[in-house]
């Protein structure tokens, strides 16, 4: 369970589908990450071009993803 996708879980009463509440480790957890991830956009938008290319990166690839909001986390970095 992480604090993008909540576990559904069986409800013993009637059998109702209900959507558990992410816990306040888990909420932390999430930010912890998503400050990283935007200290990782912050320090990729300072890269040179040349550094860019290394990586096989763009400036407009560099600029799509420093527009991201912090909330916005790529799908490999859910854990």
């Amino acid at each position: 369970m992480t604090a993008a996708t909540p576990a559904v879980r069986r409800n013993t009463m009637g059998g109702r589908r209900t959507t558990a509440l992410p816990t306040l480790g888990s909420a932390v957890e999430w930010l912890m990450l998503a400050i990283r991830v935007s200290n990782e956009r912050r320090n990729l938008a300072g890269l040179s071009d040349e550094r860019l290319a290394d990586l096989g990166l763009s400036a407009h690839d560099v600029q799509r993803e420093t527009r991201r909001g912090f909330w916005d986390l790529p799908l490999s970095r859910h854990s």
